[in-house]
């Protein structure tokens, strides 16, 4: 790596073994953190994606029962020595100060403090937000080398960040909008390069998870996981007025039920109709509760006999039956509920959300002008976030556990210019 071969042999070692001594005091003092999704990846859950139980696997069989200690000890040393490596490419483009540096550094090492605690968790954030950092990098890299090798590495990292979490499949789109502007400059290699790589990512990604849940879960298909994200907004907000009007019998009392459920158990949906004067932090609030007491017993209740598959396919028609009805009959206000998780969760206002945009169009204008990488690299930032946001936004309430992948980066990048 080029930021790296800068540094004197003797340096580099010096760094590695100082970042080995930070992750194993770190570790030493806060440990490995555990959370009820922690069991699913360790056992391998047919609602994961095959990349971190895999991981796990490989180190429950070299490490034994010392697993997950060594594994989070890695995941922590990987944060830091990756964050550093995206810190000196930044660095050396933009020809910022040590001082400056430093702040990046700290910046990119925010999520490791001991509230959020990512890079000790036996979670998917840690090596999701590392391939972030390794795929942005060669993201980089490509611009100024047409090189065939940086976009198979590309192409495998995107393969790597996608098995670990679904999340990332937004990396793809973002290869694909990002290679517009690329055009735009008589780059097309690069451009063409980048719509290969997000397509085949994508497709060989899906395929490996689906080869994977094949021989472990007896069925070719990905995670059976989308239906209870796109259903909770839309259930949300829909009055029960309204569910009233669904035309299918067995869908009208499904749904029903779920509102009636919501009613009772979610003391935020204490009214029948989401407004939208109405905070959007009230449906962040309730969406375990939609989850857990509302959706999931409702189905197993009715159909006990469905698997998790059919679980989710049954829920993707009744979020669609949602949808159509409240685009028939309350459109403003299911429009407005997917905006403010936008706006207020996805970008904490309007004022940062038209500032992002401002800057996106000021970069996007530029580049085409000056094409530059330091453009390019801004450019890339904006794209990718907002990428991230709205793939986030159709599906869940965007926590800063979704937004902070593509949202560190950017704002490392802002706050020093």
């Amino acid at each position: 790596m080029s930021s790296l071969k800068s540094i004197p042999i003797s340096k580099q070692t010096l760094i590695i073994i100082f970042l080995l001594v930070i992750s194993f005091i770190y570790l030493l003092i806060f440990g490995v953190s555990m959370s009820p999704d922690s069991k699913s990846y360790i056992g391998g859950h047919e609602i994961r994606t095959v990349g971190y139980p895999m991981i796990i696997q490989v180190f429950k069989k070299i490490f034994k029962e010392n697993a997950l200690f060594y594994l989070v000890f890695l995941q922590i040393f990987l944060w830091l020595l990756s964050s550093l490596f995206f810190v000196k490419e930044i660095s050396r483009v933009f020809n910022f100060s040590k001082f400056v540096s430093f702040f990046l550094l700290i910046i990119m090492c925010l999520p490791l403090n001991p509230l959020d605690r990512f890079g000790n968790s036996v979670l998917t954030e840690s090596f999701s937000f590392i391939g972030i950092i390794w795929f942005l990098i060669f993201i980089f890299r490509t611009f100024e080398k047409n090189n065939l090798k940086d976009f198979l590495i590309l192409t495998l990292i995107l393969v790597f960040s996608q098995l670990i979490r679904p999340q990332m499949q937004f990396l793809s789109f973002f290869l694909i909008i990002i290679s517009f502007p690329l055009f735009l400059i008589k780059k097309k290699k690069q451009g063409f390069f980048f719509i290969i790589c997000g397509i085949f990512g994508f497709f060989i990604s899906s395929n490996i998870d689906k080869t994977y849940h094949y021989f472990k879960h007896d069925r070719f298909e990905t995670i059976p996981f989308t239906g209870i994200q796109i259903i909770n907004l839309p259930l949300f907000t829909i009055s029960k007025e309204n569910i009233e009007k669904i035309r299918n019998p067995s869908h009208k009392i499904d749904i029903l039920l779920m509102k009636e459920k919501l009613i009772k158990n979610d003391p935020y949906n204490n009214q029948e109709i989401f407004e939208a004067s109405r905070p959007i932090n009230n449906f962040a609030t309730s969406y375990n509760t939609i989850i857990s007491k509302v959706i999931y017993p409702t189905i197993k209740e009715k159909y006990p006999e469905y698997t998790y598959n059919e679980i989710d396919k049954k829920l993707i028609k009744l979020a669609k039956e949602i949808v159509f009805v409240c685009l028939q009959n309350q459109p403003f206000s299911l429009l407005s509920a997917y905006i403010d998780n936008i706006v207020y969760l996805g970008f904490a206002g309007w004022i940062w959300i038209l500032l992002t945009f401002f800057i996106f169009l000021l970069s996007l204008y530029y580049f085409i002008k000056f094409k530059t990488k330091r453009l390019f690299i801004l450019l890339s930032m904006c794209i990718a976030h907002f990428c991230n946001i709205l793939f986030v936004s159709v599906r869940e309430p965007i926590f800063w556990k979704y937004s902070f992948y593509t949202e560190l980066p950017l704002t490392a990048i802002i706050t020093t210019l």
